[in-house]
């Protein structure tokens, strides 16, 4: 009663698309609570459909397992022709990526989102082992696929691609030292998720950390990329809203708080106690001139998001 309360009033209102990570979310919340809990019974649980023409709920019930299937088709169906790569759809987690037209959104990839999905997969399938054999399977040869794909069209020269854009018989790589077009060489998302994802071998987890702290790492935390978005007076190319961006700010800004909690993530994942304690040091309002340097008072009870877009 408590959730029908907060939510239901406003259950009609919802957005007519969506960032291309968006589907995989629920499942890996999914993933996780079965991996602390153990409890395969909320598989069975009866759950209606949303009628998002109506702003209703459907009458078409089935259980959360059913509504797991359904979004793994979704998921196969948004696979870059040729490949088992998830298309890159409105965007992924950095807002100020989105796609700057259709062509982008179904024929791009992220390096970030494949990660997330191989991620969640390889949980899946040995979180199925007690409940579908059958499942588990399924879910490990998705893995596998898109491993096998991510080396093969997302790896270059050894380093992961921001993006690779599948423009018909060439494959462009954004946001790579090949990129000659936007000037951006490396991007903090797909070297982070990498690591924490397990999708990369010992020496790849190597070379990403040490990619992350030769060209993102700085005082004040991680960078998302080594270089800003090219501004070409509004003009889109490759992502719209840091194109169209006026002001050097959100849009624009490039150390983000919470890529740098996925960076703190990293580093416990492989066990990098000293720098992990520093990390977090970094971005911790309490005294935090005394770990970076040039820094301004932050207030002490607030979340912050960026610091690098001082407005």
């Amino acid at each position: 009663r408590l959730l029908d309360d907060m939510f239901d009033e406003y259950k009609n209102i919802q957005a007519g698309d969506s960032h291309g990570d968006i589907i995989v979310w629920p499942i890996k919340a999914l993933a996780q609570y079965i991996e602390k809990t153990n409890d395969l019974t909320i598989l069975d649980e009866v759950v209606p459909y949303f009628n998002f023409h109506t702003g209703e709920y459907s009458d078409r019930n089935e259980t959360i397992f059913e509504h797991l299937l359904n979004e793994i088709r979704t998921i196969e169906a948004s696979y870059v022709e040729g490949t088992t790569l998830p298309s890159y759809g409105g965007g992924d987690w950095d807002d100020t990526l989105q796609p700057a037209n259709h062509s982008l959104a179904s024929n791009m990839v992220s390096g970030w989102t494949v990660a997330l999905t191989y991620e969640v997969f390889s949980k899946m399938a040995t979180i199925l082992a007690d409940y579908s054999e059958e499942e588990a399977q399924k879910y490990a040869k998705l893995a596998a696929d898109i491993k096998a794909d991510y080396n093969k069209y997302l790896v270059v020269d050894g380093i992961p691609a921001g993006f690779a854009y599948f423009a018909g018989d060439e494959i462009k790589y954004i946001i790579h030292p090949q990129d000659k077009e936007t000037g951006m060489k490396y991007r903090l998302l797909p070297l982070n998720r990498g690591i924490v994802a397990e999708l990369f071998e010992e020496d790849m987890k190597d070379s990403s950390l040490a990619l992350i702290q030769e060209h993102l790492l700085h005082p004040d935390g991680v960078r998302l990329m080594d270089k800003t978005v090219p501004y070409h007076g509004g003009i889109n190319t490759y992502f719209m809203r840091a194109e169209t961006a006026s002001n050097f700010g959100r849009e624009i800004g490039l150390q983000y708080c919470h890529a740098h909690i996925r960076y703190c993530e990293a580093l416990a994942k492989i066990g990098h106690a000293d720098e992990l304690l520093q990390a977090l040091l970094t971005i911790n309002p309490v005294s935090l001139h005394a770990n970076v340097k040039n820094a301004l008072p932050r207030q002490r009870n607030c979340y912050f998001s960026s610091s690098d877009g001082n407005f």
